[in-house]
């Protein structure tokens, strides 16, 4: 393969990863409006096809767009107020202190804000959630990989 392929190959890998890692800390940020679910349920996805088991990403995009088709949009709000919020907490606390230690503001918290002072980055004043919110770090991940610096993204991911 030359390497004007391997280039267009990393480049069309990068953006799709960028683009999926967007989406999901989208989703995970706050509950879907009216325009997410719309473009959602009409992703331009392959159809499963029976001769071929699709496991992972390839086999829920279409069960994402099949759900998305059947959303509405109380109905998507409700269920993240469940998941996220919640009353004391939501069924998912979406905080890697939380995930690690079960509890939030924990050392885990502290060594990434080591880690994403040393790329680089600094706290949003008007972010509310800790930086270990795992749509924070979707979007960390996010502008690593549009950035296109492999030592700063295998040490991070």
């Amino acid at each position: 393969m030359g390497s004007q392929n391997m280039s267009q190959s990393f480049t069309e890998d990068a953006a799709l990863r960028i683009d999926i890692y967007s989406l999901l800390a989208h989703l995970l940020r706050k509950a879907p409006d009216a325009e997410v679910i719309d473009w959602l349920a009409n992703l331009d996805v392959d159809a499963p096809n029976a001769l071929i088991q699709t496991t992972g990403m390839s086999a829920a995009w279409p069960l994402l767009k099949l759900a998305a088709q059947k959303t509405l949009l109380t109905a998507a709000e409700d269920e993240y107020q469940d998941l996220f919020i919640g009353i004391g907490h939501g069924e998912i606390v979406p905080f890697g202190s939380w995930f690690l230690t079960g509890s939030l503001m924990e050392m885990p918290l502290a060594h990434l804000r080591h880690d994403l002072k040393k790329l680089g980055f600094q706290r949003d004043e008007s972010v509310k959630e800790p930086e270990d919110h795992i749509a924070a770090l979707l979007e960390v991940m996010t502008l690593l990989v549009s950035e296109n610096n492999h030592s700063d993204q295998a040490e991070f991911f």
